[in-house]
């Protein structure tokens, strides 16, 4: 399976689990070291928003800008679907697989970006 089929299948096992979420849950702790629930579902949802701009050409700067920024509103899960659709139609983009984003720990192809995106998903579902 290639990251073009494996973002799709994390997305799924990354909503799947947060359909779980109670409301009396996003306070609870997580694995993550100082991240409750609702603190790392705003981290995935605001990354697929990062990428998202990373893809259309954003600065590291414009994109480190969103870190503090709340991306759930009031319907988490909608705001992750949201976001992963936009970002999943931004990786479809002609050339953006090839091109290269100013991600804040450096330059990355688009391709390397769809890695880490697969990567942080997973690790987070």
């Amino acid at each position: 399976m290639d990251a073009c089929e494996a973002l799709p299948c994390a997305n799924a096992e990354f909503e799947r689990r947060l359909r779980l979420v109670r409301p009396g849950e996003w306070t609870r702790p997580t694995p993550c070291d100082g991240w409750d629930i609702r603190a790392l579902v705003n981290h995935v949802v605001g990354a697929n928003r990062r990428y998202t701009m990373l893809l259309h050409g954003a600065s590291s700067a414009d994109v480190d800008a969103t870190r503090s920024t709340d991306h759930l509103g009031d319907d988490a899960v909608a705001a992750f679907r949201a976001t992963s659709a936009e970002l999943s139609i931004a990786f479809g983009h002609e050339g953006a697989l090839t091109g290269a984003a100013h991600h804040p720990a450096g330059v990355r192809s688009g391709a390397e970006l769809l890695d880490m995106r697969v990567l942080d998903v997973t690790v987070h579902a």
